[in-house]
Order: C-alpha cells, then structure tokens, then sequence
C-alpha cells in the first residue's frame, strides 16, 4: 500500500490565474475617443460629446450603433431630434457620475421654503424629468429609469408636482400600458400633492389618463363599500319630474 509523499502544502490545487483584462474595459483606457450627440431641431438643439466608453457602457442601443457599420458608426455622431436638450443634459451628468443636479439636490432644506426661483426651476424641472425617463428607457438605460424615479417621488414628498396636461399628454404618448411611468403620474393625480383635474382643466386631459385614474380609484374602493353604495341605486334616485312647475 503506497502512501502519498506530498506535503500537505503541495495536496492543495493552485488556482489557475486570472484571465488578462482587457485594456478596452479599464476606466477610460480610450481617453480619446469621444462621440457626438446632436439633440433636438431647430432652435432648441444642441450638441453634447461623450466619451465612447462611457456611452458604449452604458447603453447597448448606442454600443451597436457606435460600433457598427451603420452611419453612426461611419460618423461616430447620433441625431436624437425628439428628444429635450435639457434632459439630455442630465443624462449625461448621470453617465459620469451617475447622479445628476436637480432643484431638490442642493446642501439645505429639501423644501422651497418661499424661494420663489427655486419654486419656478422646480416647476419646470418636472416636464425635463418625464422626459429624461422616456429617454432613458428608449436607449436602455435602465439605471437612469429608476434614479430618475427616485427623483420623482422625492419631490412629490416635498412640494406639489406640476403635472400639465400636456406633459401627461407626452407621457401617455411615449410610453406603453404598463409603464412604470405611466402608473406613477396616475397614482400621482390620485394620491398625491397636485392641483390638476379641476373644473375646465379636465377637458384637455387625455382619455387615457382618465380612465387611468378612474380604475386605479375604482381599486381601492373596498368591496363593502362598493356593495353598500350598488343597493343603495334605489329608481326613485333617477326619475324625472312627471308634472314640472313651469314658471310664468
């Protein structure tokens, strides 16, 4: 019977080395190389560079355009003429840090507090911020989806949203039924600090979002409730005035 001579030191399997990085994953190790992006039309477009890696890493929508033998990969340019040169602004502060600067971001009270230009930048910051989500999920940029949100219910915790009907309009046109955006402006007229949905205001909302509205209230009616009120639809609730008074 043969006994083993190896110590125990040399029993113990060496693990094989790591495989060698590849110099293209490192941290900008392709400092130079930048591309283009062209945003918006008109008067309203502008021109941000990216560097390559850095796009390419975080969206696999541009990684396939920037790498590929289509015109933004001949060019190393991509046009995004719907899209808000100011959403795309922060769209690029999170690429590099991935975070961004908003009214509520500041090192004081998240409140207003009275400051009339912070109410204003605050106001107008929320159509950039719905925009900046569609924008995100077009490219997949899925990271930027959910701090976006985070950004969203923050200040809906602080301060009233400004939810136009237009900017609803947009919402409901750029994004698909189950929309995490979607629910968020609904629930966002249902629960929270807003001033929408009243009087005149309704007739320009979209169809859409009312029926939205309309089901999400209708859920959380309980079912007692709902039974209550259903016998409580009595015909004498709905008839008309057989023999009017008519005034002289």
């Amino acid at each position: 019977m043969s006994t083993s001579t190896k110590s125990p030191a040399e029993d113990i399997t060496t693990p094989p080395p790591p495989p060698p990085q590849n110099p293209k994953n490192k941290p900008f190790s392709s400092p130079n190389e930048m591309v283009t992006f062209i945003v918006g039309t008109g008067d309203k477009q502008d021109t941000f560079m990216i560097h390559k890696q850095i796009a390419c890493e975080h969206s696999e929508v541009w990684d396939r355009a920037f790498n590929s033998a289509f015109i933004e990969g001949q060019t190393q340019t991509y046009h995004i003429e719907d899209a808000d040169p100011e959403a795309f602004r922060l769209l690029t502060q999170w690429v590099y840090q991935e975070k961004f600067e908003h009214a509520h971001s500041r090192e004081f009270s998240p409140r207003h507090n009275g400051d009339f230009y912070l109410i204003v930048q605050c106001m107008e910051e929320d159509g950039v911020l719905l925009r900046l989500w569609v924008l995100a999920e077009k490219f997949l940029i899925r990271g930027l989806q959910n701090y976006t949100m985070r950004v969203l219910c923050s200040k809906s915790l602080v301060c009233k949203l400004y939810l136009s009907s237009i900017e609803l309009r947009y919402v409901f046109h750029n994004t698909g039924e189950e929309s995490a955006l979607r629910r968020f402006v609904t629930e966002q007229h249902c629960w929270g600090k807003t001033d929408s949905l009243h009087g005149q205001d309704l007739f320009s909302y979209p169809v859409e979002v009312l029926v939205d509205i309309i089901v999400v209230l209708k859920k959380q009616l309980p079912e007692n409730v709902r039974a209550r009120k259903y016998s409580q639809m009595t015909d004498d609730k709905y008839l008309v005035e057989e023999n009017p008074t008519i005034e002289s």
